[in-house]
């Protein structure tokens, strides 16, 4: 009879742990806490309410993370010794640990919670990534009589390992936790050191603006930035004289109030600076003014030095970091500010020489591109009147030959005149209602043979029945013009692609979209793209796109441009199907208009 019923039980009992591991793996929470809680209830449930521990090893004691189902004389316990506690074995061979009867046990059956009712135990070892033994997953109570199978401690391994992973879980949370406050805390004390070199920064400004004393506008300077965390003495030194004399006209210090520096090595940092716009301060310099390390730099006037700002600070402040983003432009700003007070008189007359200066400047980048513009259009004239000639002289017998040559060398003037008429000053417009899909045949007819030669199939895209649309077929011809030629170009270095010319309709307009899948516009590029004589390519002049740009806006159309990363660029337009001001109706698409 006590063997059938412990048959019984085992069946039972594989069902049950099935149940709970399934329950167990199916249950997830973004808080590891939450998760290894559920661990260790489920645990205690199982086993009728035994006490379910998670514990960890931390020096010479076993700290309790969690405990389900606590006997009342253990609550407030946080940790006990790890000699007097059942998990050290667990620890000691880092694998599970069974006592089925405490008592019985010489190295337990003394302990003080064996008298409390904790008799038999059952415990996992918590492990690190590295296999280590951290901790342990253990069930205590005092059902020492009924014993425990290998299921049961399969049970407990497989556990220990689940809260396993939510621990470690939770490490890498709280490390990032952490991480994050000392990087908020980092970024708070920056903020503070950032606000007071800002409030330097606008008080410097302030003064350049209201102060017409070069004295007062040098205290003004000093009171300013000493007042910015990690400084410790801020001085304005003047060089007077033909001899240049050095007076300090502001000094102020943290450490103790000061009314001069040592003479001596002021004259050492001068001879330095005489060398150098900057200079490193002396040890003694430096703590004169209250710091450890320091700065200086020489502002001027005209073309001689005029004098010497110097900043004293502490080493700790992190030197490298601290001079070069706080100081180093801190120290320019006043430079300038005291170079500004000698030069005020004569900005004005260098504003205007330097107005002069761009004008003439844009003036001759103007015929520069003009001049480029005409010997590349006269290279390229040369060239087709010669292949003309060349063709003519050899293909006589071969009329067929000679004429498709003919017309694709005639295809090419043709592109040319449109290019040159679309970089010329606009002409008055002449708006009409232009036919879209007849306008972009015209230009795939233009651009075939330097398709052809550039190995670039060219795709069209138009939706049916398009409305037709105020404008000047000739300025929309040289803007579809310029972009397929673009598109062609940018191809050509990787021997060829797909060129897609698009059209549908959209509210009160049409879109119009030039595709290429060629090399793309790199980010610099395309923040300047309608600029004049800016491209991508090195032969290019920069007037194609920003003719297109003009044309579309005299159209009082939009343009927008699209490059991926992976190559390839998209010109997308929208025209209005009527002109503003025209008080010409849009009239209806007939029903031979189709692309």
């Amino acid at each position: 009879m006590v063997a059938e019923k412990t048959d019984f039980v085992s069946c039972r009992s594989e069902e049950a742990y099935r149940q709970l591991l399934l329950e167990v793996s199916l249950f997830f929470h973004p808080d590891p806490e939450v998760s290894y809680r559920f661990v260790a209830d489920r645990l205690s449930a199982f086993y009728g309410g035994a006490t379910a521990a998670i514990t960890l090893h931390q020096g010479a004691q076993i700290l309790f993370k969690y405990v389900a189902n606590a006997p009342e004389w253990t609550r407030g316990l946080c940790s006990i010794p790890t000699e007097d506690a059942y998990c050290a074995r667990t620890l000691r061979s880092n694998r599970v640990t069974c006592i089925q009867d405490v008592r019985a046990d010489s190295e337990f059956c003394r302990f003080p919670t064996v008298a409390l009712g904790w008799t038999r135990y059952l415990g996992a070892p918590i492990r690190d990534t590295q296999g280590r033994p951290i901790g342990t997953l253990c069930i205590i109570d005092n059902n020492h009589d009924e014993p425990l199978h290998a299921l049961d401690y399969e049970l407990v391994a497989l556990l220990a390992m689940r809260v396993s992973v939510e621990l470690e879980r939770e490490r890498l949370f709280e490390e990032r936790v952490a991480h994050q406050r000392r990087a908020l805390e980092e970024r708070s004390r920056q903020l503070e050191r950032t606000q007071s070199a800002l409030d330097a920064v606008a008080q410097a400004l302030r003064a350049a603006n209201t102060t017409e004393d070069p004295d007062a506008l040098a205290h003004a300077l000093g009171r300013a930035f000493a007042q910015v965390r990690g400084v410790r003495g801020v001085a304005v030194v003047r060089a007077e004289g033909a001899t240049h004399a050095l007076h300090t006209v502001a000094l102020y210090s943290k450490e103790a109030p000061l009314e001069t520096l040592p003479p001596a090595g002021l004259k050492r940092l001068w001879r330095q600076l005489a060398a150098h716009p900057r200079a490193t301060l002396s040890s003694a310099l430096a703590r004169a003014l209250g710091g450890q390390s320091g700065v200086a730099r020489a502002y001027h006037d005209a073309e001689s030095a005029a004098g010497m700002i110097v900043i004293a600070y502490h080493s700790d402040e992190e030197d490298d970091a601290f001079r070069t983003v706080y100081l180093e432009p801190m120290m320019e700003l006043a430079a300038q500010v005291m170079e500004g007070y000698y030069l005020r008189q004569r900005l004005q007359s260098m504003y205007e020489d330097l107005a002069q200066m761009q004008q003439q400047l844009i003036q001759h980048e103007k015929l520069s591109a003009i001049g480029t513009l005409a010997a590349a259009t006269a290279h390229n004239i040369h060239n087709i009147v010669s292949s003309l000639n060349l063709l003519i002289t050899l293909s006589q017998d071969n009329p067929e030959r000679l004429l498709a040559e003919l017309k694709h060398q005639l295809d090419r003037l043709k592109i040319m005149a449109y290019q040159l008429l679309s970089y010329a000053r606009p002409r008055q417009l002449v708006f009409e209602e232009a036919h879209l899909p007849s306008l972009i045949q015209r230009v795939v007819d233009l651009i075939g043979s330097s398709a052809q030669m550039a190995r670039v199939s060219i795709q069209l895209d138009l939706a049916p029945r398009l409305p037709r649309v105020q404008a000047d077929a000739t300025q929309l011809e040289n803007l579809l013009l310029n972009l397929a030629l673009n598109g062609i170009k940018a191809m050509e270095p990787q021997g060829g692609g797909v060129l897609t010319i698009a059209a549908r309709r959209a509210p009160r307009g049409v879109l119009l979209c030039v595709s290429d899948t060629g090399v793309g516009i790199p980010e610099p590029v395309r923040a300047r793209l309608f600029e004049p004589f800016v491209s991508n390519r090195e032969s290019g002049f920069g007037l194609g796109l920003f003719s297109v740009k003009r044309t579309v806006d005299m159209h009082h159309g939009t343009i927008r441009v699209d490059s991926r990363p992976s190559g390839g660029a998209t010109f997308e337009i929208y025209l209005p199907t009527r002109q503003p001001g025209t008080g010409v109706a849009h009239a209806p698409s007939r029903s031979g208009d189709r692309g």
